[in-house]
């Protein structure tokens, strides 16, 4: 079993647009595919002086095999980021990380 993470950082203006977007991200992706257990979270990542006020979110998803991870990397992942960057350009950042479940 694998947990796969992608954390962003959204720029407040785009935080509510953002998290709609999330939402029907997470009911297709779960719709289309074998990756379950979804999981969006919030976390305190505060502003250093001078920068830009964000909010900061966590999405995980659980997959079954090595098989369904390559399959939502390859099929998934690029839709999102490149929707993320239509929609709001480099107000949204993001990073993934995959991690192995061993209990």
């Amino acid at each position: 079993m694998y947990l796969i993470n992608t954390t962003f950082q959204a720029e407040m203006s785009v935080a509510p647009q953002f998290i709609d977007y999330i939402d029907a991200f997470i009911k297709r992706t779960t719709e289309l595919s074998a990756l379950h257990s979804p999981v969006l979270s919030r976390f305190d990542a505060p502003a250093e002086e001078g920068q830009v006020a964000t909010e900061s979110y966590a999405l995980q998803f659980r997959a079954p095999s090595q098989a369904e991870l390559k399959n939502y990397e390859e099929t998934f992942l690029p839709i999102l980021f490149n929707a993320l960057y239509g929609a709001f350009g480099e107000k949204v950042m993001y990073f993934t990380t995959v991690l192995e479940v061993i209990r």
